[in-house]
């Protein structure tokens, strides 16, 4: 079977980061979605944070 290209990380961003980031907000539910591909956390209390520092 024949590996992927690697893809060496840029030192320089793609594309600026946007002036504002919303939140993921959870969505409450009976259970936890089934299967594989799917992660999940229980929150239990408390905040979320995302946090974006500028070089310099």
């Amino acid at each position: 079977m024949a590996k992927a290209p690697s893809k060496k990380p840029s030192s320089e961003p793609s594309d600026p980061m946007p002036a504002r980031v919303y939140p993921c907000l959870a969505t409450l539910v009976d259970k936890p979605p089934t299967g594989q591909d799917w992660a999940y956390e229980v929150k239990w209390a408390g905040y979320r944070l995302a946090v974006h520092i500028e070089p310099g």
